[in-house]
């Protein structure tokens, strides 16, 4: 089994980056051998259609997958595997001085055809955030016009309201598959629709400090998350065994409910 003193010497988080653009990415964190075993079991799961966890609509008369909430209680050990992987280990580590906790895990799915513009938006208003990161783990390359992330450089430290902050001047964020993107939360961000590829699918989690965890969701979250943390951890040293998936279905049933992200609803057309 690797040390995770491999990760920390291979995968070193840059914290200035992070403090400063509001973003940092670490390149070839994952292997393309671990990547196509993602992309494996999130299609078992986004064609199983009688998964609740697994978000769709309808375009133009075809169905499309948006999205996989609640990744670690899908039946599959990938995903289980993540929450404890020594790579995010090592890099949340290197990010928090002391305890953090993933909040949720779960993918965005764009497929081109989809309506999958995702518009102008903050995930956390700035008076609330205590070190909320998102960490995306990027399934598929990304370009501009291509489903990549596209951030307001430095709004992470503003107190513009999201509509101000997206006229602003913008920078697109290409990536590679392996990779991963750490922003923080309050960064405005967006990203367009593909065009011409056909996929780009990212898995997410989303992190915070246990005490903003604690205030804000309540003790008995944080507890689940725990417990989920040691599931995951078993599930990485081999120890993936038949009762763990009822186990994570238990965790799951102690439900929250996410804090409402910011749009700019003054410049966004509703569907009829």
């Amino acid at each position: 089994m690797t040390s995770n003193l491999k990760y920390q010497l291979t995968h070193q988080l840059n914290n200035k980056a992070l403090a400063n653009d509001g973003y940092t990415i670490i390149t070839g964190a994952f292997s393309q051998l671990e990547v196509a075993a993602f992309l494996t079991a999130l299609e078992q799961v986004m064609f199983d259609v009688t998964n609740n966890d697994v978000c769709r609509e309808e375009v133009g008369g075809d169905n499309y997958v948006s999205g996989i909430d609640n990744l670690s209680r899908q039946a599959h050990p990938e995903f289980l595997k993540l929450n404890a992987h020594p790579i995010i280990q090592s890099l949340l580590q290197q990010i928090y001085s002391k305890e953090y906790t993933i909040i949720q895990d779960f993918a965005v799915t764009k497929t081109l055809g989809a309506s999958s513009k995702v518009s102008w938006h903050r995930d956390i208003h700035p008076e609330r955030w205590d070190h909320n990161y998102m960490l995306g783990i990027y399934l598929h390359d990304s370009a501009a016009e291509e489903g990549a992330l596209t951030i307001i450089p430095d709004s992470h430290n503003s107190w513009l309201d999201i509509c101000k902050l997206q006229t602003m001047p913008s920078v697109c964020i290409p990536m590679k598959a392996g990779d991963i993107l750490i922003h923080d939360m309050r960064l405005a961000h967006s990203s367009p629709p593909l065009t011409t590829w056909e996929k780009r699918y990212v898995v997410y989690l989303e992190i915070t400090s246990t005490q903003y965890a604690l205030t804000t969701y309540g003790e008995a979250l944080v507890e689940s998350r725990k417990l989920l943390a040691k599931l995951s951890k078993e599930a990485n040293n081999g120890c993936y065994s038949e009762l763990i998936p009822a186990h994570r279905q238990l965790i799951y049933d102690n439900q929250f409910k996410p804090l409402p992200s910011l749009y700019c609803f003054e410049h966004m057309t509703l569907k009829s």
